[in-house]
């Protein structure tokens, strides 16, 4: 499930208005607070994402593919391992934009 910025912002309002609400009895304040912790690492763990994501980006851009992943001495080269699932979850429009950036 994907989480869009502006859905974000409005549970990170809402949970930090239910946080500061003093009239709500200890669960409910506490449940706001969870949220915002939750969202927190989150946030941290994209950021992550985002950066092992450029780092294979740039390593695409910089290499020609993979050496000795088939066992045969041939190199695994990257259009093969997009075309072949070894990396279904990418873009293939991104990787490739980025791989004719190096040519």
């Amino acid at each position: 499930m994907t989480i869009t910025a502006e859905e974000r912002a409005a549970l990170r309002k809402n949970a930090t208005d239910i946080a500061n609400d003093t009239r709500l009895i200890y669960p409910r304040s506490e449940m706001g607070r969870i949220i915002l912790g939750l969202l927190d690492v989150l946030e941290a763990a994209e950021a992550e994402r985002d950066a092992l994501r450029q780092q294979i980006l740039d390593l695409m851009a910089e290499s020609e593919g993979v050496a000795g992943l088939h066992l045969n001495g041939d190199l695994a080269e990257w259009d093969w391992l997009i075309d072949h699932g070894w990396l279904s979850l990418w873009n293939r429009q991104e990787a490739q934009k980025r791989m004719e950036g190096k040519k």
